[in-house]
């Protein structure tokens, strides 16, 4: 399931701040600041419009589609090496044999290229 956020919102979750994300399935879930973070969705959780952000302009709009504009980019640079075979990918767990996640990782990068285009 890949996720997107969309806006953060001031003091939106407690004493902290909250942003929405929009999952592919279509559903939206608000979340606090910190498990946003920790869980590595894009943009970067600073990269975010407020939700409020409408009593500033289009200059935050503006600045949002700078994002992911530079996001795009930077997908389709992180894949070129990947895909072009220059650069595989390996994990091992414990002790056990090294198992090449290549075509996985490509794969995940796609989706986030495709997840991040649809916004």
């Amino acid at each position: 399931m890949v996720a997107r956020g969309i806006y953060r919102e001031r003091n939106g979750w407690g004493n902290q701040h909250s942003a929405r994300v929009k999952y592919d399935v279509g559903s939206e879930l608000d979340m606090p600041e910190d498990r946003y973070k920790s869980r590595g969705y894009q943009p970067l959780f600073d990269q975010l419009p407020w939700k409020d952000a409408d009593v500033r302009g289009l200059a935050d709009l503006e600045d949002y589609a700078r994002t992911i504009e530079a996001d795009i980019a930077q997908f389709r640079v992180d894949l070129e090496p990947l895909e072009s075979g220059k650069m595989h990918l390996r994990e091992r767990i414990g002790d056990g044999a090294w198992v090449d996640i290549t075509q996985r990782e490509i794969d995940r990068k796609r989706e986030r290229l495709q997840s991040t285009k649809a916004s």
